[in-house]
């Protein structure tokens, strides 16, 4: 109801032609709703798939064992994932607060404190409410579900934002961790790999060369099978250098392409 209030008084204030100012702090405002719900009901919507999403995640997370507590590192990841988030869900619980009980704090202030006889009753976030509520006890819980719908609209973002960010922390928990073992792999094999390539090519240059010479049958049949194996051999190391080439891409295509 708050949001197509809200909205209601955006098109209101639009048409009337109102201050300029007040029509972008409303669209902001309404913007903001609009974030928050979008996160609330696609958690709704994809509830079956976030639950294997955390299940699938949750078998991936290293044991309790010191050897693999050491390798991975949670306990620095998580100190990593509560600065973010409590810092995030912080600001954002100060941003709540601030704009549903400022313009209540500047209303009590002139009534009691400076006692303004035509102290003004505003609404935290739009003004334009299907009933009259300045002057009436009608202010209060007017106030009250403005805020509360704030409230909802600001959890929904937080709590949508959090499991993202929880999401996104462990998945690099894990790339860095096959990253290193890449590292380790190529420290092992790249330099016999290397050699594997220099001396293929030149065993297929020879061999091709030495078959254009004489034909044997014998020895025709052993050079195209030592050819054909090592033609094989360099087929399946730049086939599964190119699979790991692609899987490397496609971890930057996915966070490059994901709806952020």
């Amino acid at each position: 109801f708050s949001f197509f209030a809200e909205v209601a008084a955006l098109i209101h204030m639009l048409r009337e032609d109102e201050n300029f100012l007040e029509c972008c702090i409303v669209l902001s405002y309404v913007s903001f709703v609009v974030i928050g719900l979008s996160k609330i009901f696609a958690v709704m919507k994809q509830k079956p798939k976030m639950t294997a999403l955390v299940s699938q995640l949750k078998t991936c997370f290293p044991s309790p064992s010191a050897k693999d507590q050491e390798e991975y590192a949670p306990k620095s990841w998580l100190k990593r994932c509560h600065m973010y988030t409590k810092g995030f869900g912080v600001l954002y619980t100060i941003l709540y607060f601030a704009h549903a009980l400022i313009p209540l704090f500047v209303y009590f202030v002139q009534r009691a404190l400076l006692q303004y006889p035509d102290a003004e009753q505003i609404m935290p976030f739009y003004q334009l409410e299907p009933w009259e509520f300045r002057n009436s006890w009608l202010f209060y819980p007017t106030y009250f579900h403005q805020s509360l719908a704030g409230y909802t609209a600001t959890c929904g973002s937080i709590a949508g934002d959090l499991m993202i960010f929880a999401v996104v922390l462990q998945v690099i928990m894990h790339y860095e961790r096959l990253a290193k073992v890449l590292n380790v792999m190529n420290e092992v094999f790249g330099v016999p790999l290397l050699l594997n390539f220099i001396v293929s090519a030149l065993l297929v240059c020879l061999v091709g060369f030495q078959l254009t010479l004489d034909f044997n049958p014998e020895y025709f049949c052993k050079q195209v099978l030592l050819l054909t194996s090592v033609l094989f051999e360099v087929y399946l190391l730049c086939s599964f250098s190119q699979m790991l080439i692609d899987a490397s891409e496609n971890v930057g295509h996915a966070a490059y392409d994901m709806d952020w």
